[in-house]
């Protein structure tokens, strides 16, 4: 099973291709056609309704799972509480992303393009001398448990947290993944979270502060081939290239985007550089782009 893009970035598309179709005076539905109505109640019924026993057996496998265990590790000192957000962006040209594919084909088969990105991305960051730790948070896109018409603008994506230890094997980390999707983890987190917040409305808030003795959690957002992008009009004889900073959960973490465009493939790293070591990013960073295979190794 390919995983054609866990993360979300449904309604960015559809606002810039309605946009341009606008431009072009081309008649789009877009506009005129309403959200589902109830989302995560269809989402739930399609999921489980045929299978009672395959809610059961997800919400039992929900609750035994332990907590992930955060190895501590102090990152340097601040010089200041407040927030400094700070990105590198990565372009992988079609070159590269070939060769991915094909270690991909040899090496791991079957494993998909989205988990194979993560461990790059981890491997580089933990060999430029970021504390990482095992466990990765997945952005998942739960419209995957939807009827295939219905249609949800809003925040529709769920964290899905993940052992991935940089010196993990890649085809075991993949199947732990589409293991956990299969058993709409995902959907139940976000069942989890709705209920949590219409009980508790913005008590539970992001810490500000930078930590002094906190690991780095990696958030990974890969959305896969973004095909309506393919169409626009690109400036001739420059790459094709989508960024996105994502906000990293806390300030010592760091969040990273991936997504493709045709066979070019785009890479944002968002942290916050008065906690990290800019340099430390911008050698992970140059290391993605230009030897992904090389952070492979091992895998």
């Amino acid at each position: 099973m390919e995983l054609p893009g866990l993360g979300d970035a449904r309604l960015y598309v559809d606002c810039v291709t309605t946009i341009f179709g606008l431009i072009e005076g081309a008649d789009t539905s877009w506009l005129r056609d309403r959200d589902t109505a109830n989302p995560i109640v269809r989402a739930l019924m399609h999921t489980f309704a045929a299978r009672p026993g395959r809610l059961r057996n997800t919400w039992t496998e929900a609750r035994q799972r332990p907590r992930p265990v955060w190895h501590r590790a102090a990152p340097p000192a601040t010089a200041s509480g407040l927030p400094s957000p700070a990105v590198e962006v990565i372009h992988v040209d079609a070159a590269l992303e070939r060769e991915v594919d094909s270690w991909r084909t040899a090496d791991a088969p079957g494993a998909s393009r989205a988990v194979t990105w993560l461990m790059i991305v981890r491997t580089a960051l933990a060999r430029a001398g970021l504390p990482l730790t095992d466990a990765a948070r997945l952005v998942v896109d739960c419209r995957r448990y939807l009827p295939t018409d219905d249609r949800v603008n809003a925040n529709f994506i769920s964290g899905l947290s993940v052992e991935a230890p940089v010196d993990g094997r890649l085809g075991a980390i993949d199947a732990a993944v589409k293991e956990d999707l299969e058993a709409a983890l995902p959907l139940l987190a976000l069942v989890a979270t709705s209920a949590r917040t219409l009980a508790v409305p913005l008590r539970a808030t992001r810490d500000k502060r930078p930590a002094q003795h906190s690991a780095v959690q990696l958030g990974y957002s890969d959305v896969g081939r973004l095909s309506p992008f393919e169409t626009l009009p690109w400036l001739p004889d420059r790459p094709r290239s989508i960024n996105a900073a994502l906000q990293p959960w806390a300030p010592s973490d760091i969040s990273v985007f991936s997504g493709k465009i045709g066979h070019e493939r785009s890479i944002t790293v968002s942290y916050h550089d008065n906690v990290h070591d800019r340099r430390l990013l911008r050698k992970a960073a140059e290391a993605i782009g230009t030897d992904p295979i090389g952070l492979l190794a091992g895998c």
